[in-house]
Protein backbone atom coordinates (compact mmCIF):
# COMPACT_ATOMS: atom_id res chain seq x y z
CA UNK A 1 0.00 0.00 0.00
CA UNK A 2 1.59 3.59 -1.18
CA UNK A 3 2.10 5.64 2.29
CA UNK A 4 1.40 9.41 1.64
CA UNK A 5 5.32 10.27 1.86
CA UNK A 6 5.46 7.71 -0.97
CA UNK A 7 3.38 9.22 -3.80
CA UNK A 8 5.42 13.00 -2.31
CA UNK A 9 8.37 11.49 -3.39
CA UNK A 10 6.90 10.00 -6.78
CA UNK A 11 5.62 13.55 -7.80
CA UNK A 12 8.24 15.35 -6.84
CA UNK A 13 6.83 17.97 -4.75
CA UNK A 14 7.88 19.21 -1.73
CA UNK A 15 5.26 19.22 1.44
CA UNK A 16 5.16 23.40 1.27
CA UNK A 17 4.16 23.24 -2.53
CA UNK A 18 1.36 20.62 -1.58
CA UNK A 19 0.21 22.79 1.67
CA UNK A 20 0.07 25.51 -1.01
CA UNK A 21 -1.95 24.48 -3.39
CA UNK A 22 -4.11 22.57 -0.05
CA UNK A 23 -4.84 26.38 0.95
CA UNK A 24 -5.98 27.48 -2.35
CA UNK A 25 -7.99 24.86 -3.26
CA UNK A 26 -9.59 24.77 0.12
CA UNK A 27 -8.78 20.98 -0.13
CA UNK A 28 -7.20 17.99 2.25
CA UNK A 29 -3.23 17.43 1.68
CA UNK A 30 -4.38 14.03 0.02
CA UNK A 31 -6.59 15.59 -2.74
CA UNK A 32 -4.10 18.68 -3.31
CA UNK A 33 -1.40 15.87 -3.83
CA UNK A 34 -3.35 13.81 -6.36
CA UNK A 35 -4.23 17.64 -8.24
CA UNK A 36 -0.48 18.78 -8.19
CA UNK A 37 0.97 15.39 -8.47
CA UNK A 38 -1.03 15.50 -12.02
CA UNK A 39 -0.74 18.88 -13.26
CA UNK A 40 3.12 18.97 -12.61
CA UNK A 41 3.58 16.24 -15.40
CA UNK A 42 3.24 18.26 -18.16
CA UNK A 43 4.72 22.25 -19.00
CA UNK A 44 1.36 23.54 -19.38
CA UNK A 45 0.04 22.08 -15.61
CA UNK A 46 3.64 23.22 -14.10
CA UNK A 47 2.26 26.95 -15.48
CA UNK A 48 -1.06 26.32 -13.62
CA UNK A 49 0.97 25.32 -10.68
CA UNK A 50 3.15 28.47 -10.65
CA UNK A 51 -0.39 30.62 -10.60
CA UNK A 52 -1.76 28.40 -8.10
CA UNK A 53 0.80 29.23 -6.04
CA UNK A 54 1.28 33.04 -6.98
CA UNK A 55 -2.60 33.22 -6.17
CA UNK A 56 -1.75 31.61 -3.10
CA UNK A 57 1.28 34.27 -2.03
CA UNK A 58 -1.45 36.74 -3.04
CA UNK A 59 -4.06 36.00 -0.42
CA UNK A 60 -1.46 35.46 2.41
CA UNK A 61 -0.31 39.29 1.16
CA UNK A 62 -4.12 40.60 1.25
CA UNK A 63 -4.04 38.81 4.94
CA UNK A 64 -0.82 40.41 5.74
CA UNK A 65 0.62 37.51 6.92
CA UNK A 66 4.25 38.50 6.54
CA UNK A 67 5.55 35.15 7.63
CA UNK A 68 3.74 32.89 5.42
CA UNK A 69 4.59 35.37 2.61
CA UNK A 70 8.24 35.03 3.09
CA UNK A 71 7.46 31.37 2.97
CA UNK A 72 5.46 31.27 -0.14
CA UNK A 73 7.88 33.42 -1.78
CA UNK A 74 10.57 30.48 -0.70
CA UNK A 75 8.44 28.17 -2.37
CA UNK A 76 7.54 29.53 -5.62
CA UNK A 77 11.49 30.51 -5.93
CA UNK A 78 12.24 26.68 -5.45
CA UNK A 79 9.45 25.57 -7.63
CA UNK A 80 10.95 27.62 -10.33
CA UNK A 81 14.17 26.70 -10.26
CA UNK A 82 13.34 23.21 -10.13
CA UNK A 83 11.23 23.07 -13.17
CA UNK A 84 12.65 25.77 -15.26
CA UNK A 85 15.58 23.12 -14.85
CA UNK A 86 13.58 20.20 -16.21
CA UNK A 87 12.83 21.95 -19.02
CA UNK A 88 15.90 22.38 -19.80
CA UNK A 89 17.07 18.56 -20.20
Amino acid sequence: MLTFEDCLDYCELTLDEIDAVAAHEHSCRLQALALAGSLVQSDQGRKQLLRILGETLLEARVHNDLARERQLEQVIAAFSERHSQQRAS
